[in-house]
């Protein structure tokens, strides 16, 4: 669940809504249900292999990060990364052929001066 929505569709573009809870239980549940923050490289590891279905990791992909120093702003580079690479996936039609949609996520990410792959 997201605490704060920057453009949904009840607060609009510029605004941000806020959940108000009046209720103990609803908080609880809410707070119960929220994903945990990846605190670890094993936790990334996992939390990849299980958000990302799409996507096909080796057994030994996140082995190089063993004995690097954990950071948070990787850790969000590379979800942000990998979000990308899972929603091209997802965008191939019946033949293979990327969809209109695939080639969308697929300009900025991967053409132009600042492409980030």
């Amino acid at each position: 669940m997201n605490w704060l929505h920057a453009e949904d569709e009840l607060a609009g573009p510029g605004r941000i809504s806020l959940h108000n809870w009046w209720d103990i239980k609803p908080l609880v549940a809410a707070l119960q249900s929220r994903e945990q923050p990846i605190g670890s490289w094993r936790e990334l590891d996992e939390a990849c292999r299980v958000r990302f279905e799409r996507l096909s990791f080796t057994a030994d992909c996140f082995e190089p990060l063993r004995g690097v120093p954990f950071a948070k702003s990787a850790v969000k580079a590379f979800l942000k990364m990998l979000d990308v690479l899972s929603r091209l996936e997802g965008e191939s039609d019946e033949s293979g052929a990327r969809t209109k949609e695939g080639h969308k996520i697929h300009r900025d990410p991967f053409t132009g001066d600042r492409a980030t792959f």
